[in-house]
């Protein structure tokens, strides 16, 4: 059979006090006469804005239209519900009495295609009412890159509150962390409102934990780092990617690799698989059904089907290699970052990065067998060719974790510098090994012994230490410097750096 080769695409706490603050409800304010009109349109499925700010005692104006099929505007907390006709414009007035947040939502059943990841049920939006006091910043969490955190700079002043919400165009949990901060904070996993009173001038560069690139930075009372910082930062827009020369020696078979963020006109959420014919380097499918930021993907010994996981979703798909038709799909839970197969091909291991959990599938149905606790944030897992022990990046806890996978059970972790996004084994299934992308290293562990036996130094923002074939050298991949540090494992130092070897090389 002609070989798979699966290119699998991956993403990429100090808890100190920084004046947090939960929206609370205050006595409701006189109408003040100012009137805010915002045009706003209703489609399967979703809100354009998704998120509409006034401010506390505003008489509110929305004119609504349906570009589809019927809809309902409904603000259960206002005691409001409108019925909004197919193809036409709708106004909506209401007074806004009370600070806070509202959820907005569609109260009319408007259908469901599974074909393109979308359902009434993610018709969502926000309503922002701001205090009359004080001045409060918003910024959405979405899920589409270039504008994870929209606007992904803004400037403030001392005194100001920054409000991060997720409305419709966000459908997982997510964190805001700072990374250099003079103030750190750290929201913890959440899925609706997070507010920050900044007190203290400097600049906030934040991300989300358990989706390290998204990235924002909050100004207060300073100047924006340079064009070229920001990009360092941010990591580069779309419009800066430079497509690389065609492989001049031919490949064996297709190589599958996943576009987390590719944008489609007829699906809400982004993303595809790519498959490529290595003989020629061309491309062969642009698969798209069902899928949104899929973010990993494993095959079988018969490679004849593919796993992808939807990381900013719940769901996991089979897609049949052949047909490249999606023959199966399973919602096990929330951040469903990579999979795994067993050796013995009867078990599937998906990671559910915000719930903490490592999931055992059954690889046919997608039926869960067992889910299986343990540290906090599990990204990038592998098992060992013996079957012995699967490991888990634990990106929110800083640790290795590793699984007895004859038992499915959690046996122990290890600590580590920060940020370990994915973890690997090495060839003889003696060893461990996890990048920590914040501080350049990659942990050695003895699975046996239960113990690191080396740290070594790599270029910046390592992600994927992987065995080379040969079985004496690691491959640790930096997407930070663009190069590769090899490992030689006999004595666990780098003996080569492979350098540019592209912009946000990764996996």
């Amino acid at each position: 059979m002609r070989k798979l080769i699966l290119l699998i695409s991956s993403l990429l706490l100090i808890l100190v006090p920084a004046a947090v603050l939960y929206s609370k409800r205050a006595p409701a304010a006189e109408p003040t006469g100012a009137v805010k009109t915002f045009a706003v349109e209703a489609r399967m499925w979703g809100w354009t804005p998704a998120t509409i700010e006034v401010d506390e005692g505003d008489n509110v104006v929305l004119d609504v239209t349906t570009k589809d099929v019927k809809h309902g505007l409904s603000i259960p907390a206002l005691n409001l519900d409108v019925e909004l006709p197919a193809g036409k414009t709708t106004r909506v007035e209401f007074v806004a009495k009370q600070a806070g947040d509202y959820r907005l939502m569609c109260s009319r059943w408007c259908f469901a295609d599974p074909a393109k990841s979308t359902g009434h049920n993610s018709m969502e939006g926000k309503l922002i009412v701001r205090p009359r006091t004080g001045a409060t910043r918003t910024i959405e969490v979405t899920e589409f890159y270039g504008k994870f955190f929209d606007p992904r700079t803004m400037h403030v002043k001392t005194g100001d509150t920054v409000r991060w919400v997720m409305g419709s165009r966000a459908h997982s949990w997510h964190t805001v962390t700072t990374m250099e901060a003079p103030v750190p904070f750290d929201s913890g996993v959440f899925k609706d409102v997070y507010e920050v009173k900044f007190d203290k001038p400097g600049l906030y560069k934040y991300f989300c934990h358990v989706h390290p690139l998204m990235r924002g930075i909050v100004a207060v009372d300073a100047e924006l780092p340079s064009a070229k910082d920001q990009r360092a930062f941010l990591v580069y827009p779309p419009e800066d990617g430079i497509p690389g020369p065609t492989p001049k020696v031919p490949g064996v078979g297709e190589v599958w690799a996943v576009l987390q963020w590719l944008e489609h006109p007829e699906k809400k959420w982004p993303g595809a698989t790519a498959v490529i014919d290595a003989t020629t380097w061309q491309m062969k499918d642009v698969i798209t059904a069902e899928h949104s930021n899929p973010h990993g993907l494993f095959t079988n010994r018969a490679q004849d089907k593919v796993w992808i996981t939807n990381w900013q979703s719940r769901s996991i798909l089979t897609i049949d290699r052949k047909t490249h038709q999606v023959i199966n799909r399973a919602y096990p839970g929330d951040s469903i970052a990579h999979s795994m197969m067993h050796p013995n091909g009867e078990k599937l291991y998906v990671s559910r990065a915000s719930e903490n959990i490592i999931s055992v599938l059954n690889p046919e149905t997608l039926k869960t067998v067992k889910d299986i606790q343990l540290d906090a944030g599990p990204h990038g897992i592998w098992i060992t060719p013996n079957g012995k022990w699967l490991v888990a990046a634990a990106v929110l806890d800083d640790k290795l974790s590793v699984i007895d996978a004859e038992k499915d059970e959690f046996a122990y972790s290890v600590p580590t510098k920060r940020l370990p996004l994915f973890a690997f084994t090495t060839l003889d299934s003696r060893f461990g090994l996890v990048a920590a992308a914040r501080d350049k290293a990659v942990h050695v562990i003895d699975l046996n012994a239960h113990k690191q036996v080396a740290e070594i130094e790599t270029g910046a923002f390592p992600i994927w230490p992987a065995p080379a074939p040969d079985g004496k050298h690691i491959m640790a991949i930096n997407t930070g410097t663009h190069d590769i540090s090899v490992i030689e494992i006999d004595t666990w130092k780098v003996v080569k750096t492979i350098p540019n070897v592209g912009w946000g090389a990764h996996g």
